[in-house]
């Protein structure tokens, strides 16, 4: 059991440091595999009814991640099975993610900052099922009311490679109707707008296929 992981070192990370930390190593991914991609903040005022912190950009792809701080239930006891993500504590978010097809939760699975360079193999990309009910969630903890099984092998949980390759695949489109294709095409504009006015100072990358317009 690599206790490491859930050492506290100066102090437990912040959200914020969560997020910079995994962001940047997503901006190396890419540019290791020399794929064009762009990443930034998501304005707090797009955020009340887009709950991404961060959008990454891929030629046709937009996607949004919603951190969530990682929390030991028991310091005493730091396990995977006592891991676990204060979702539960903003159901009005968690209602407008699930609306949002392209939008996913980032949860790091480590809270000793000594790991911070390889954070993106120590998190866990996750969309919650229509049929989930809003609460904490947990990496592995079967004894919690509405919450079953191991989070990282949950239908809609991805690790960054095996994300990135449902991504290549376009596995996660979300499904376009007459009613939403104006809100759609205007959302998708607004955030090509953000990014040429910020190209240069991008800080965070998003997701999302973008379907074909007819």
């Amino acid at each position: 059991m690599p206790r490491e992981l859930f050492d506290t070192v100066l102090s437990l990370p912040l959200e914020r440091e969560h997020e910079g930390w995994i962001t940047c190593a997503m901006a190396d991914y890419f540019e290791s595999v020399k794929q064009e991609a762009y990443v930034w903040a998501v304005s707090p005022n797009d955020e009340a009814t887009w709950p991404g912190d961060e959008h990454l950009f891929l030629p046709g792809k937009l996607f949004g991640l919603q951190f969530k701080r990682p929390e030991i239930a028991n310091r005493h006891e730091p396990k995977y099975r006592r891991l676990r993500w204060p979702i539960g504590a903003d159901p009005e978010q968690f209602a407008l993610i699930k609306a949002h097809g392209e939008i996913f939760y980032c949860l790091p699975t480590f809270t000793n900052r000594e790991w911070w360079r390889v954070s993106l193999h120590h998190c866990i990309i996750w969309r919650p099922t229509a049929r989930m009910l809003v609460g904490d969630v947990w990496y592995d903890n079967p004894a919690i009311r509405g919450w079953r099984g191991k989070l990282d092998r949950h239908e809609s949980a991805f690790r960054w490679g095996s994300f990135i390759e449902r991504v290549q695949q376009c596995d996660f489109v979300p499904k376009m109707t007459d009613d939403n294709r104006n809100d759609y095409v205007q959302r998708f504009r607004s955030i090509l707008r953000a990014a040429q006015r910020r190209e240069g100072e991008a800080e965070t990358v998003f997701v999302i296929n973008m379907p074909i317009f007819e």
